[in-house]
């Protein structure tokens, strides 16, 4: 998914992203496969990790400009968002 959105992003190009991730909730999930996690709120998702982000933005040579923000929502789950600008 990442590498269609880098294929289409021009040079320069900002990226936003939202979405779940186990960043602040990693002792409260039970990982079942493929990326994919059972949350405190009875969900099974695919989750954004560090170490998966690390690996994207080295392999699509991204930079951040804006520092990763997580929000925990009630203990349930939690919300990334990641704000990257494609390098020439």
């Amino acid at each position: 998914m990442f590498a269609e959105l880098i294929r289409v992003l021009k040079p320069n190009g900002t990226l936003f992203v939202r979405m779940t991730s186990n960043i602040g909730i990693e002792k409260l999930i039970e990982p079942l496969k493929g990326g994919v996690y059972y949350l405190p709120d009875e969900t099974e998702r695919f989750l954004l990790t560090r170490e998966l982000i690390n690996n994207i933005v080295k392999a699509h040579k991204l930079s951040f400009l804006e520092p990763i923000k997580t929000v925990t929502v009630q203990d349930k789950r939690a919300m990334t968002t990641l704000v990257l600008i494609k390098n020439l």
